[in-house]
């Protein structure tokens, strides 16, 4: 992992460069207040923490998809696909699940919560 934000770690997510991209672009754009709403806040920190302990057996994969629809309103799908190069849907899905996976990664160096084992992204 050659470049990673804050307390990442890289056992969810192997490569940030499309989070970098975004945050490139939304600068670029004039839309600092993207860069903001894509960075961790306490706020999630507190809800990663409060699914934890509502769902102690709640698998990796569960986790991730309810943090990325916390994250929906927050990513901006023009900026995205213009960062990207990709659709829109595409790109926005690509970045929640980065953001999410660095929540997780987050999280876990705070130990918040603990991973079994190194996640793969699945190969498309």
């Amino acid at each position: 992992m050659s470049r990673a934000p804050p307390f990442a770690t890289g056992k969810v997510v192997s490569d940030y460069t499309p989070l970098f991209l975004y945050w490139e672009r939304a600068r670029a754009e004039g839309r600092e207040d993207l860069v903001e709403k894509s960075m961790l806040s306490e706020d999630d920190f507190k809800f990663i923490e409060g699914l934890v302990k509502s769902s102690p057996s709640m698998t990796l994969l569960e986790l991730v998809d309810a943090i990325m629809t916390r994250f929906q309103g927050r990513v901006d799908p023009g900026v995205a696909s213009r960062a990207l190069g990709e659709p829109e849907d595409v790109a926005v899905e690509r970045l929640l699940f980065i953001i999410a996976g660095w929540l997780v990664e987050a999280a876990e160096s705070f130990m918040m919560l603990g991973l079994r084992s190194r996640y793969q992204m699945p190969k498309d």
